[in-house]
Order: structure tokens, then C-alpha cells, then sequence
């Protein structure tokens, strides 16, 4: 049976990147230089490397969708869901959608109109009866041409597993193969109790270790899906959050990986309680930070501020207000995204393989585990830097490598120096574009505060 899974996952893999306007069937130039020569390509040379590589993006999300009335006009609605779309998202997890037939439908029309698509957030279940319910919502949405998958549960505990095993058959054969079906699993600083699981784990593993594993020996889920949200309200706490963040970046890749899967998250862009605003320096390090893992999509929450005043968890703030008018955050994330497509998702293409690093505080060296502490990956010997510099190392399905290069300073940019054993042929994407080609024993780089470059070794 997991057999099959794997199969299936497969093919979904193909709808963790989208191809937009603009992309191009050709190849690139190929090779650049003899192996053992150092050579260093023209500008022209990088401007037709540039224009014959094809354009993708990752899966981009928001969480929570906009606050409209279900009595609103279409037009109102697709005005809203174009705002969305002009920050640059492809996608949308619905929040309440689902419960009101005549909401969601005009919800998908306007998505359909804007080109976004649709992850339909499901109702959680206490009982296997209450899975037929589901089964008739992904019926009569399925054949809509922006949906494309469906949450069934957002942070189940173990005590969940078995239940949402049985849901996830029933909804995945009802849904079909092309469609992604998953849920969405706690962070690593929800305590063992929340996660209803040992505090010691099992069989050598951590509790999260153990709450991850749980899961897959009794469920499935098309993309391994979580969150982990760590601009607390004290900044000096962020060194700490990141060292722990890092190790749920490692469990989920691993957990991955193990099972033939593609990863999602959530980039935190707005303040609840006892969380703060990132600014756009950091909010560029945390999305790159999910992209440095070969994570193929990711949704920034939060979107909407969900109500209008404050709740239990203090005043929410999102890239919207409540009635829609764009803040900071919106502008932010929207720069984030432009500045990201400037590298057209080469990486998409690379699975991610281990970590390398230089000067990062070492509290993340620790939560970095043994098979994903490389020394040395792609002929790359050495990384060289003045700040913090961590770097994704990833290969393709043709042998090429890769490294997603981020510099972990929100305030200044850091020269880094790639050092190889050998000569090699190299790329560097930045998000200026291709800023790089050709064949060397060292690579220079420079990326900006938070930001990241891509270089790709052949």
C-alpha cells in the first residue's frame, strides 16, 4: 500500500510548482568552458542563459482568507481576491469557506478569475460518520478548475491519527490522484501532552520525532505540512526560536524524504499574542529559511486581520485589515516575493540533501542532526564569510548540485566565498537575477541583508 503512495506522491509532486506566463521550453546553453579551464561568461552570455531558463514559482499561500459577507457582490469578491493575486500568491488555503455553499462558490470564481488556487480547508472530525459529510463537500467541489486540494485537519495530535487515516482513503480516492490531500501538523514547541505522545519519545527518537512517525505509520498525506511561527514579542528571544525552528526544519525534511513526499510551511508576516511584525529584513530570512530546506510551497499567514478588535490572543494583524486596506505587511511580502522570482525557482528542480554553514550562532549548529551536517558537499570544501552564512545543499535528478546560500544577518550584507577542491562550471542566481556563469576553483558572493543566492554546480 505505501507502494501505491509513493507513486501517487509522485505525480503530485508536479503541482508544488506552477508554471506562469512567460516560461520558455528552451534549454539552457549547456556547457560553458572545458572542465579544467577557469572562464567567466559576458554579459550577453548571462542575459541568454537568463532568457532560456523557464520561469516557476513555488506553491504560494495566505491564510486567512479575506472577511467578506456571503451576501456581497461577485465583483466584490474578485476585487478582493485580485488584491490577493497582486501580492504575488498563487494560492489560498480557505478558512470558513466551506461551510457556506454560496460563499465558496462565489470564493472559487474569484480565485478562478485571478488565476489563484484553492486548498479547501476541511471541518475537523471526532468521528468516522462525520467523514461522509466531507466526502460530499470534495464531490461537489472537485471538478472546479482552482481547487486543487483539501486540508483535512489543522494540528491533529496522535490521538487524531487513526481517524484521519481513514479519512484521508476516503477523500483521496473520492479527490483522485492529481489532487493533494494533507494535513497540517503542530510545530516542534507544542508540548508532548498537546501532541498526545511520550514526553521521552520512542525508540530514540524525540517526542516530535515520535508524533511525526505516529502519524505516517497509521495515515498518509500528500505533502508533509506544518507551521512554526518564531518572531516573538521579545526580539532577543529570535537566536533561540531560530535554534529550535531549525530542528522542526529537519525533522519535517526528514520525514519527507523518508516517505517520497514534497514539504509545505507558513512564513510568519503578522503579530497575534506574544508574537511581533517581522520586518522586511526578516521576513525575507524566513521565507528563505523554508526555501534553504526544499520546501516547494509555503503560505504566509496571516493574511486577513480575522476580526474586527481584540480576542482572546490580543489584536491580530495581518497583511490586510479587517475591511481589506493593504498594510506594511502586505507591501513586505509582496517585495519579498518579487525579489524571490528573480531567481525563476531554478531550485525547484533540486531535492534538498543537508545543511552546510559558516559563523551561525551555535545553539543551531546543535539542532542540526549528524545525516544533515555535511562538511563538504558538490566539490565545495569550504564556506567563507563574515557574518552567518547557511546554506540548503540540494542535487537534481541529473546529478547536479546546488546550494541555497543564505546570509542569516537582517543588517548587513556578507561577502561569501565558495571554496572548491577542484574547477568547476557554476551559475549564481540572486534575486537581481543571473548575476553569475562560468568555471572556478572559488565563487564570490554577496547577498544582502536576510537574502539569499543559488548556485548551481555542475
Amino acid at each position: 500500500m505505501k507502494r501505491v503512495f509513493k507513486i501517487v506522491a509522485a505525480v503530485l509532486a508536479t503541482l508544488c510548482a506552477f508554471s506562469v506566463t512567460g516560461a520558455c521550453d528552451k534549454k539552457p546553453s549547456g556547457d560553458v568552458t572545458p572542465d579544467s579551464k577557469k572562464y567567466k561568461a559576458t554579459e550577453e552570455e548571462l542575459l541568454a542563459e537568463y532568457e532560456a531558463t523557464p520561469y516557476k514559482e513555488p506553491v504560494r499561500g495566505i491564510f486567512i482568507t479575506p472577511r467578506i459577507k456571503a451576501s456581497a457582490s461577485q465583483e466584490k469578491f474578485d476585487e478582493e481576491y485580485a488584491k490577493v493575486k497582486a501580492a504575488g500568491i498563487n494560492m489560498v488555503a480557505t478558512y470558513q469557506e466551506a461551510n457556506a455553499k454560496k460563499f465558496l462558490e462565489k470564493t472559487l470564481t474569484a480565485c478562478e478569475k485571478n488565476g489563484l488556487k484553492v486548498i479547501l480547508s476541511m471541518n475537523r472530525i471526532t468521528n468516522e460518520k462525520q467523514i461522509d459529510g466531507i466526502v460530499k463537500i470534495v464531490k461537489v467541489n472537485n471538478d472546479h478548475p482552482a481547487v486543487i486540494g483539501y486540508n483535512l485537519f489543522d494540528e491533529p495530535s496522535a490521538d487524531n491519527f487513526e481517524l484521519l487515516g481513514k479519512e484521508y482513503e476516503r477523500v483521496k480516492e473520492a479527490a483522485g490522484p492529481e489532487k493533494v490531500v494533507l494535513i497540517n501538523f503542530f510545530p516542534n514547541y507544542a508540548s508532548a501532552e498537546q501532541c498526545a505522545v511520550p514526553a521521552e519519545g520512542e525508540d530514540g527518537l524525540s517526542y516530535y520525532q515520535t508524533y511525526l512517525k505516529r502519524y505516517y505509520d497509521v495515515a498518509f498525506s500528500d505533502i508533509v505540512s506544518f507551521d512554526n511561527y518564531p518572531y516573538r514579542a521579545k526580539q532577543s528571544n529570535d537566536v533561540k526560536n531560530y535554534a529550535r525552528m531549525i530542528s522542526n526544519f529537519c525533522d519535517i525534511a526528514k520525514t519527507a524524504s523518508d516517505h517520497g513526499l514534497g514539504a509545505w510551511g507558513y512564513v510568519q508576516c503578522g503579530e497575534w499574542a506574544g508574537t511581533r511584525t517581522p520586518n522586511k529584513e526578516e521576513l525575507r530570512l524566513l521565507t528563505n529559511i523554508h526555501l534553504l530546506f526544499g520546501l516547494k510551497g509555503y503560505s504566509y499567514f496571516l493574511y486577513v486581520t480575522p476580526v474586527d478588535g481584540e480576542t482572546a490572543e490580543g489584536f491580530f494583524q495581518g497583511m490586510v485589515t479587517f475591511d481589506g486596506e493593504p498594510t506594511e505587511r502586505y507591501h513586505n511580502v509582496h517585495e519579498t516575493i518579487k525579489e524571490s522570482n528573480g531567481m525563476k525557482g531554478v531550485y525547484l528542480d533540486f531535492d534538498f540533501k543537508g545543511l552546510m554553514y559558516n559563523s551561525i550562532d551555535e545553539s543551531w549548529v546543535e539542532n542540526i542532526p549528524d545525516y544533515y551536517n555535511l562538511k563538504g558537499f558538490a566539490g565545495v570544501k569550504k564556506i567563507s564569510s563574515e557574518g552567518a552564512v547557511l546554506a540548503g545543499c540540494f542535487e537534481d535528478a541529473n546529478g547536479r548540485k546546488g546550494l541555497y546560500v543564505v546570509n542569516c544577518d537582517t543588517s548587513l550584507s556578507t561577502p561569501v566565498t565558495l571554496t572548491l577542491s577542484d574547477i568547476a562550471k557554476y551559475k549564481i542566481w540572486t534575486p537581481e537575477g543571473l548575476s553569475g556563469m562560468g568555471a572556478d576553483s572559488e565563487i564570490q558572493l554577496k547577498p544582502g541583508p536576510g537574502a539569499a543566492n543559488f548556485v548551481i554546480i555542475e
